[in-house]
């Protein structure tokens, strides 16, 4: 009975959460604010998608609802895109309005900035949900009380490859600091390298 209940409680709790997150929406509604209103967008999508996971999947994991879950994968990978854009674009309104040269924008500039907003926010986790299909090895995976989950990359694969680019890195931050304290703190110039001449 005990695992009953906790069944119950991950799909109650996360639509209180639903809830919670729509209700400052009619604040942001009023002063146009797009990132805040798709943040609350996004935040109430996937917290009703798990819940709605939570309820299908309460102790099985049969695959009997094929769509449900390519949507909800689909819109789940969506989320990731949506929210580092997200946080991108909220600390640029942040920075602009904090900044000592601020002025009022005019209309150009408010239209550029929607457009930059609905595209990072909206447009960019769209073309993030197509591109899913070009890593996926199979469609979803289907964890028992969760429900629908995406299927990720082994970790193993990532990281061998990501060590290559990191050694890179420290390397090219490594040349670039010794160039900086020769030339700069010890005031080292380089020598003249001579040309050959071709024959």
């Amino acid at each position: 009975m005990a695992s009953l209940s906790m069944r119950i409680e991950l799909p109650i709790v996360l639509f209180i959460c639903t809830l919670l997150v729509l209700s400052p929406l009619p604040w942001h509604w009023r002063v146009r604010n797009i990132p805040t209103l798709l943040l609350i967008f996004w935040l109430a999508v996937i917290n009703l998608m798990c819940g709605i996971n939570g309820i299908m999947w309460g102790g099985r994991t049969t695959n009997f609802a094929l769509v449900w879950c390519n949507i909800s994968t689909k819109l789940t990978m969506g989320t990731h895109y949506a929210f580092a854009a997200l946080a991108l674009c909220v600390c640029r309104n942040l920075a602009q309005a904090c900044s000592p040269y601020y002025t009022v924008p005019h209309a150009a500039q408010r239209r550029t900035q929607f457009i930059f907003e609905i595209f990072m926010c909206a447009v960019l986790p769209v073309i993030g949900m197509a591109l899913y299909y070009v890593v996926q090895r199979h469609r979803f995976n289907i964890i028992e009380d969760f429900g629908c989950t995406l299927y990720m990359v082994p970790f193993t694969s990532v990281i061998f490859f990501a060590f290559f680019g990191l050694g890179q890195e420290a390397k090219d931050e490594y040349t670039k600091y010794l160039c900086f304290v020769k030339t700069k703190i010890l005031h080292v110039k380089p020598k003249k390298q001579p040309v050959l001449p071709i024959l």
